[in-house]
């Protein structure tokens, strides 16, 4: 019984959040009240104050689901056993497809950085930087490899990590690409921006490959099927 009441609970503030962003991202965090919340959800203030005690609350709280969970994600994906390609690989799809998925909350902690409590906007900061540390190490752990050309990992990861956040900014969820297609072709635009070139060439080499031997399976499928 109390794990069902925790998850409802867990619901509300999620509802709460989302509600709460969208006020944030159209009127601003200084021009939204807990007022105007309880309006948008219809609710009372009081029922309100059960899941949250004030704006600044909120605000933390959305920190935590943008960019303390990024840092979470990114640093899952970097413990694992992978080349430097497949990895920046993988973090950059990760967080492009967080973002999108998660556009309205992520514009909103950047946006209101300044109006973040300091205990908030400290962790804010450092899980920003971890993202950041995570990006330039794996670049330059793919220079020291032989995968990516030299250069400056800084300018690099600050590059890619930039091409991921302005997706916020432009992505629809009901365009004419989904949010899948785009963090691949994304992905692999950050890739070619690093890769040295023979790597790029025997990429596309073996993407030419898979996709020839593929096709080759769906031509004997169609011949098979043919003969019943």
């Amino acid at each position: 019984m109390r794990t069902r009441t925790n998850e409802k609970r867990d619901l509300q503030r999620r509802t709460v959040l989302e509600a709460a962003a969208k006020l944030f991202s159209e009127r601003g965090f200084s021009g939204t009240s807990l007022v105007d919340i309880a309006k948008e959800l219809d609710i009372s203030r009081p029922a309100l104050y059960y899941y949250f005690s004030s704006k600044e609350e909120i605000l933390s709280s959305l920190v935590d689901h943008v960019s303390v969970y990024s840092r979470k994600m990114i640093s899952e994906i970097m413990s694992k056993d992978t080349d430097p390609v497949t990895k920046l690989h993988d973090i950059t799809y990760k967080q492009l497809l967080f973002v999108m998925q998660n556009k309205v909350s992520y514009m909103v902690v950047v946006k209101s950085e300044e109006d973040l409590v300091s205990e908030t906007k400290k962790l804010n900061t450092i899980a920003k930087k971890s993202v950041f540390e995570s990006f330039r190490s794996v670049i330059e752990a793919g220079q020291a490899s032989g995968h990516f050309r030299q250069g400056d990992s800084a300018v690099a990861a600050l590059g890619i990590i930039g091409m991921c956040s302005w997706c916020a900014w432009w992505f629809k969820s009901d365009g004419r690409i989904s949010e899948h297609d785009v963090a691949e072709q994304l992905s692999q635009m950050a890739l070619s921006s690093v890769l040295k070139h023979d790597h790029a060439v025997a990429i596309k080499s073996e993407i030419t490959n898979i996709i020839s031997a593929l096709e080759g399976s769906v031509s004997q499928l169609q011949s098979i099927q043919k003969q019943y």
